[in-house]
């Protein structure tokens, strides 16, 4: 019996359908994230942050002063 290459182009070539289609757009999709990603990740400061303002401003509400006893609930 003689020995049937593996390369043979016996068998037909099946055509691309959507599928294949949906995979090119998700690679280029995916591929145009990461760029996009990139380019924010790149355009953020790099510097040293400010540190925050320690100064704590109180709201006078006018409710518990001291020596004031507190509203009873329910009124």
């Amino acid at each position: 019996m003689a020995r049937r290459d593996d390369d043979s182009d016996d068998t037909p070539k099946t055509p691309s359908d959507a599928y294949v289609g949906l995979l090119a757009i998700a690679l280029v999709s995916l591929l145009a994230a990461a760029v996009l990603l990139y380019l924010d990740f790149d355009a953020l400061d790099t510097g040293t942050p400010k540190p925050a303002d320690p100064q704590v401003r109180l709201v006078d509400t006018g409710l518990n002063k001291p020596g004031q006893p507190a509203a009873p609930a329910g009124n």
